[in-house]
């Protein structure tokens, strides 16, 4: 019979992850057994989903948010109000719970989850010193990106417009892996498969474990790309 000392112990190492960066809504848990039971759901209103959500989850080992003592939640580039839900999720949490509220960018967990993958293992094998870059929507033909050299970034997050974004890799002078939309491949580009350019949850809490993610908790806001002035 588990004794409360041990019963609040355990509960003490329960963590959670929110993407609330885009839709779907994303939200991880990972219990003190190590097991990660992840769930997502599609909508609009955010913020009147995702503590049911994350609440679902939970109650599956009959817990509750009071019992989490860890969250980290992506805090951008995307959605301004999605950003701004998940990052007020892990604040509301820190303030009653006193848990431990940490954050990471769009960018360093598709790069993790990335450089994890059978497909870009074995490109990586015939380029070496060949660069990742990761791309997102922004907003009609915008997108974000950030390029990833090994385990280090190459270069500041961009938000630009599709004709500047294709450019921008060009000039990179190297093979390039991108998780990014089909468009973005070339002769010197590869694009990786759409089952790997989702962001997990789980991986986010894999990335905060391992001491990866920020106490950080400002959401990442890039400059827009100045749309009408650079369409056609």
């Amino acid at each position: 019979m588990t004794t409360k000392k041990g019963a609040r112990a355990s509960r003490d190492l329960i963590t959670i992850a929110i993407d609330s960066s885009g839709e779907p809504l994303g939200a991880a848990v990972k219990f003190p057994d190590g097991e990660i039971l992840s769930s997502g759901r599609r909508g609009k209103k955010q913020e009147n989903f995702v503590i049911p959500l994350l609440a679902g989850l939970l109650s599956k080992r009959g817990l509750s948010l009071r019992d989490v003592k860890k969250i980290v939640a992506l805090r951008g580039p995307g959605r301004f109000t999605g950003i701004r839900i998940g990052l007020t999720a892990a604040l509301v949490l820190k303030e009653l719970n006193g848990a431990e509220a940490s954050s990471l960018t769009v960018f360093e967990t598709l790069a993790y989850q990335i450089r994890k993958t059978p497909a870009f293992k074995a490109w990586a094998e015939k380029n070496p010193g060949g660069l990742l870059a990761c791309v997102t929507r922004a907003f009609r033909d915008e997108y974000f990106c950030q390029v990833f050299c090994g385990q280090k970034t190459a270069g500041e997050p961009l938000w630009l417009e599709s004709a500047a974004l294709l450019s921008y890799l060009d000039s990179l002078k190297k093979p390039v892996y991108c998780a990014g939309p089909d468009f973005l491949a070339a002769k010197n580009r590869t694009v990786a498969p759409e089952k790997d350019r989702r962001i997990s949850p789980a991986a986010m809490i894999e990335l905060d474990s391992a001491g990866k993610s920020s106490r950080k908790l400002a959401p990442l806001y890039l400059k827009p790309a100045r749309y009408e002035l650079l369409r056609p």
